[in-house]
């Protein structure tokens, strides 16, 4: 019988949010067969702390497994934010960060960004500090929804609602809709300018069989 996975608790993690969360990772092994799920990470830009990738779009999450997959023989994962076991992470780890992301950056001609196989997110970087605090329930402000919400009102009138029901299909019409979203995307992989000064947003819409397209802006780290 196989050792428990280390880190991974179906449905365990509890959360305030005013959308459902996704991340992408992935099982390694040591050589004495001990287990653990290794999320996805990324850096803040101007940062060198590592923060957990979290998906406001399942459908995102399921773009960057279908790259990864292809560029190595690891094998990529989407899985419910309720899984991770984040009161385990924080024992090594009393300054959790996470990058919420709400779609990929992109250039004025409208192509995704590549860096590092995967393309560029687009993110707002919130920090939990619970050293010397007991983890509860990890509550994600209101006001880093709302400025979601008004990052994408020329397509939605609420991103994170119409999110919330996209999230909610079934994962082999997810997974058509990635595949989908890759064939037609136009890519580069020069970055034209930082992270942080990216000016275009662009998510894979099911309804219009399309990359929309949204002006972004910078906002500060949210910490708590």
């Amino acid at each position: 019988m196989e050792r428990p996975i280390n880190f991974f608790t179906p449905d365990q993690n509890g959360y305030f949010s005013a959308v459902t969360f996704w991340f992408v990772a992935r099982i390694l092994k040591t050589s004495d067969g001990e287990r653990w799920l290794e999320p996805a990470t990324t850096v803040a830009s101007g940062d060198d702390d590592k923060g957990i990738i979290l998906y406001t779009s399942r459908l995102d999450a399921l773009v960057d497994c279908n790259i990864l997959n292809r560029e190595g023989a690891a094998i990529w994962q989407v899985y419910s934010f309720g899984d991770l076991d984040v009161k385990r992470i924080v024992q090594d780890r009393p300054v959790l960060t996470f990058m919420v992301t709400f779609g990929y950056a992109a250039d004025e001609r409208y192509r995704l960004i590549q860096t590092d196989c995967v393309y560029r997110h687009q993110y707002f970087p919130v920090t939990f500090d619970l050293r010397n605090r007991e983890l509860r329930v990890l509550d994600f402000e209101k006001g880093l929804f709302e400025d979601i919400n008004r990052y994408w009102l020329p397509h939605f009138s609420s991103y994170c609602k119409s999110m919330l029901t996209q999230n909610e299909l079934p994962a082999d019409e997810l997974q058509q809709y990635a595949e989908a979203a890759i064939a037609c995307a136009e890519v580069t992989c020069i970055p034209v300018r930082p992270a942080h000064e990216v000016k275009m947003i662009m998510t894979y819409s099911p309804t219009h069989n399309d990359w929309l397209v949204a002006i972004s802006e910078p906002r500060p780290l949210v910490k708590h």
